[in-house]
């Protein structure tokens, strides 16, 4: 490996763990940059592939079919060179399920998961496609054990408070939104709001700090899972067009315990 190509590798990553802002553009750069220099660098390629999927969700800087078609071919790449490269597996995954080709991502990320059952991006990405495909439960088990070993980070709280709102437990919720604010999470910042509102705590979410800016799922509402809406704080239980594309709603059915159910494009999908 060239020396100056693993340079440009690191580059990309520490740019892909900022996420915010332009640093996803430019994590992609550098991958470009790495694999320029080593067209065989498998762990370059799966980066790339994972710097844009991320992108879909948190700085799109392209039309969203070209980041699929991108992704995907990096990701293709990187199995190639590496059959066994988990990064790309989890964002090839990602990017099937765009087409709801459930079967296709359930394979990519539980083959994954099966290799790297101890990795972060693995585990965070597992726990989303759980929730997608309405297994609630399973993906809190898998976001809490994610949470436990990137305690830090402010995706995976975030991420286990819309889990919790869809199964109706708002006060577990709230303070998984409270500890993503905390951690800098503009978009935590109005899932407290929101919570609060649906608790009826009107003046609590009034005084609630809010972000200076919407997060970028309310800009370009194409975030996954079924509660993003709620970072919104509009309470109509629908996510604009929601992370595949499609219009999605929720619903919560009163029963002994909470049972929710959402459709995406005629897919309707409820909780186990």
């Amino acid at each position: 490996m060239e020396p100056q190509a693993y340079d440009d590798y690191l580059q990309g990553r520490a740019f892909t763990a900022k996420r915010l802002d332009g640093n996803l553009k430019l994590a992609v750069a550098a991958f470009d940059r790495a694999i320029a220099r080593d067209p065989g660098y498998a762990a370059a390629h799966s980066g790339r592939a994972f710097a844009l999927t991320l992108s879909e969700t948190w700085v799109p800087w392209l039309p969203s079919a070209e980041i699929t078609a991108q992704s995907r071919a990096s990701a293709d790449r990187a199995l190639q060179l590496d059959p066994d490269n988990v990064e790309a597996m989890i964002s090839r995954g990602r990017m099937v399920m765009r087409n709801w080709d459930i079967a296709g991502a359930r394979g990519d990320f539980e083959r994954a998961y099966a290799l790297a059952p101890d990795n972060v991006d693995v585990l965070n990405f597992y726990g989303d496609f759980l929730t997608l495909t309405g297994n609630l439960r399973e993906s809190e088990r898998t976001k809490r054990k994610v949470m436990a070993l990137d305690p830090l980070s402010l995706v995976h709280p975030q991420d286990l408070s819309e889990n919790l709102v869809a199964q109706g437990r708002l006060v577990e919720a709230l303070d998984m939104a409270q500890r993503a604010a905390d951690l800098g999470s503009p978009r935590g910042r109005f899932q407290v709001v929101s919570i609060l509102r649906r608790l009826k705590r009107f003046d609590e979410a009034r005084l609630a700090p809010r972000a200076r800016t919407l997060p970028a799922g309310c800009q370009d509402p194409r975030m996954p899972g079924p509660a993003h809406s709620d970072a919104c704080g509009d309470g109509t239980g629908r996510c604009g067009q929601g992370f595949f594309g499609r219009s999605c709603s929720v619903r919560q059915v009163s029963v002994k315990r909470p049972i929710n159910a959402w459709s995406c494009g005629g897919l309707r999908i409820r909780s186990r």
